[in-house]
């Protein structure tokens, strides 16, 4: 692959790192390696990046290039998806291997005043084996700009400065479809050593570094790449912002390797409603309804018995479910003044009430805290069902993105959209979405069927090749709420690119408990390839199909755990597992795994579906506030095993965001301008 395609394919990132701004700060900064892990240059080290960061990087090399994305997903955890183009043949060259591999590094220890920190890590646990390798490492600070770092490897990690061996490894590692546990190999065969030292100089954002590698590129060189000649690799690092870093290095003897990396930490302290900027509640206005114009919230219920008021609201522009928590109170106690001694605001979505939290406004000789700016219209009754009939619409831009192809890292589309969405009556709406393509390279793509499985899902660069019209989805949805526990939901129509039909689901989360569980039951049929309003004949599909679920929310460093086990448009039957992590500003991080009765030559290559899933909110500083996100949920081989409908609007998804532990089922005392906390109720 030519030097300049790499250098094309860095623009992308190249962009993320301009979107960030800020300063660079003075102590040792954590750093990426060239496989997209904290570490040194090649090797890796003991150090973790900060909890719930995440990380994309680029890096050149003269054996090809690597993209990684990264996430530290707990304060002991790292992990790195990373695409390997190794040779220099182009994208369709039989020199050149586009490899995708997954990488888990554990802390064992902290590091204190006297012991170092130690991880033990794993690479390529899932993969062809090709990057396969395991280390048990020791990273020590010696002062706060110099570290020293030392450690022991295995499988590719032991290629070079072999120093013993324990046990035998097979010769055949991994697998030629990749997606196998490679577990009689973990940890066994030949150890090389490997070391380094990293060194923060006066200079703030300014490192270097310097490695012993015990990797010699063997693995490479059935791909046309030569051996290192030199196991001592050195480099220069430098800290842009607080949100980028690039890096310089001469590797193995053999040239100059390039890393850029971008990230970003989502993680945060825990929140409380804090009244938002910018918005003034109207004066003595006409109802309610005209009470909450321009306040980004709609109105659905209203119920008052004395100084008890509660309130249904729709939240349609805030990221942070607190701060629409929060901008409720506002306008209720700008409203009914003294009226309201205890506000109690639902967050509700389709007519369903998520949760609730108490608002109690009071100074500390328990007088009120807050007087109205005027009185509600009389005519206007209490328990009225508000804001149905309404129309919801934009038009805008709608970015599609597949990575990791076999074929080529990204694929892109940038299409213009109109969605539309009508209340037509409390639970019941209807609601749409087409879109044109503008510009992008999703007409190139070239992915087929793979395996033996009915073609449910491979087929979806046919789908991704018309650049024409498309109906993304049509459906009339209905959403009941049959008790505070108890949701169900029906959508009937044009559900997603591929597929139409009929979906039912029923949806049970008991008060108090931290486990909730769905049930759905689905009929569809296959769309045509123009995604207009025809349906064909896909031979294999299981029109009727379901799953039963589990939601667990752990408790534990905003981690959810959900289990679905059923039947698949394949035909298959199994099991998905999905461990993610969430943030109180909308992030959202996971992966999931797949495994069904179809076997790994059925599925074909990657074996099973595995993959991760990112949900990112789009009003992230530049922009406005808004509760737009991107949700991509990446596999590194989509097959047909394991393949469930892509449903907009699941119950769990819906509710989720509007229930949040921490926050929502306490009470919340609120003195004048933005101080609110929560506090035991006394």
């Amino acid at each position: 692959m030519s030097r300049a395609g790499c250098w094309r394919r860095a623009l992308p990132l190249s962009a993320v790192v301009a979107a960030f701004a800020g300063g660079v700060g003075a102590e040792m900064p954590h750093a990426y390696n060239l496989h997209g892990m904290p570490g040194l240059i090649d090797m890796p080290s003991a150090d973790m990046a900060p909890d719930g960061e995440v990380s994309l990087s680029f890096a050149s090399l003269p054996q090809g290039e690597r993209y990684s994305a990264s996430f530290q997903a707990l304060p002991w955890l790292a992990t790195t998806f990373r695409y390997s183009g190794i040779g220099e043949g182009d994208l369709a060259s039989d020199r050149a291997l586009w490899d995708r591999s997954l990488d888990v590094a554990v802390r064992l220890a902290e590091e204190d005043r006297y012991m170092p920190a130690i991880a033990l890590g794993v690479r390529d646990i899932l993969g062809t084996g090709v990057l396969a390798g395991e280390y048990v490492v020791a990273t020590k600070h010696l002062t706060p700009t110099l570290a020293v770092t030392g450690g022991l490897g295995w499988g590719r990690l032991a290629t070079g400065n072999r120093i013993g061996s324990i046990g035998t490894r097979p010769d055949d590692e991994g697998s030629a479809t990749g997606g196998e546990l490679r577990l009689d190999s973990l940890f066994r065969g030949d150890v090389g050593l490997f070391g380094g030292l990293r060194w923060q100089s006066p200079v703030a954002g300014l490192s270097f570094v310097g490695e012993y590698s015990s990797d010699d590129y063997s693995a490479e060189s059935s791909f046309g790449v030569d051996r290192a000649r030199s196991a001592w690799n050195a480099g220069v690092e430098y800290r842009l912002t607080d949100y980028a870093q690039v890096g310089l290095y001469a590797l193995n003897g053999e040239g100059v390797a390039f890393r850029l990396t971008a990230f970003a930490n989502p993680a945060g302290p825990d929140i409380v409603p804090k009244r938002p900027d910018g918005w003034t509640p109207p004066t003595a206005p006409r109802n309610l309804t005209a009470a909450f114009e321009g306040s980004g919230l709609r109105p659905v219920r209203f119920r008052q018995n004395g100084d008890f008021c509660e309130v249904s609201v729709e939240n349609q522009r805030f990221r942070k479910s607190a701060e629409a928590l929060a901008r409720a109170e506002q306008v209720m106690r700008a409203t009914y003044g003294d009226g309201c001694g205890r506000i109690r605001v639902m967050l509700s979505t389709h007519g369903l009430d998520a949760s609730g939290t108490d608002f109690v406004a009071r100074s500390e000789d328990g007088t009120p805290l807050f007087t109205g700016a005027g009185p509600v219209d009389p005519q206007w009754q209490p328990n009225d069902e508000l804001g149905f009939g309404s129309l919801d619409w934009s038009v805008g831009p709608l970015v599609r993105l597949s990575f990791f192809d076999p074929d080529q890292p990204v694929y892109h589309d940038l299409s213009l959209a109109a969605s539309a969405e009508v209340q037509l009556w409390p639970g019941l709406s209807l609601s749409g979405q087409v879109s044109q393509t503008v510009f992008g390279d999703y007409d190139e793509m070239t992915r087929g069927p793979k395996g033996s499985l009915p073609r449910v899902r491979t087929d979806a660069a046919r789908y991704n090749n018309e650049d024409g019209r498309r109906i993304d989805y049509l459906t009339v949805d209905h959403y009941a709420q049959h008790s505070a526990e108890l949701f169900s939901h029906l959508s009937f129509g044009y559900l997603e690119q591929m597929y139409a039909g009929l979906v039912s689901e029923i949806y049970w989360r008991p008060i108090g408990s931290s486990l909730a569980y769905g049930a759905e039951l689905n009929y569809v049929k296959a769309r045509d390839f123009d995604q207009q309003f025809g349906l064909r004949d896909l031979p294999g599909l299981e029109k009727l199909h379901g799953h039963a679920s589990v939601y667990w929310r752990t408790g534990y460093h905003d981690l959810d755990v959900q289990v679905d086990v059923g039947r698949y448009l394949a035909g298959d039957d199994g099991a998905t597992l999905t461990v993610s992590r969430s943030f109180h500003n909308g992030w959202e991080i996971g992966a999931f795994v797949t495994k069904t009765t179809a076997s790994a030559d059925e599925f074909g290559e990657g074996s099973f579906d595995k993959g991760i899933v990112l949900r990112v909110p789009l009003g992230i500083g530049w922009t406005g506030e808004t509760r737009a996100q991107s949700v991509q949920r990446i596999s590194s081989l989509t097959g047909d095993g394991g393949q469930r409908l892509s449903i907009r609007n699941r119950l769990n998804d819906m509710l989720k965001p509007e229930s949040s532990p921490g926050i929502f089922g306490s009470t919340v005392y609120c003195r004048p301008g933005n101080a609110c906390a929560k506090q035991a109720t006394p």
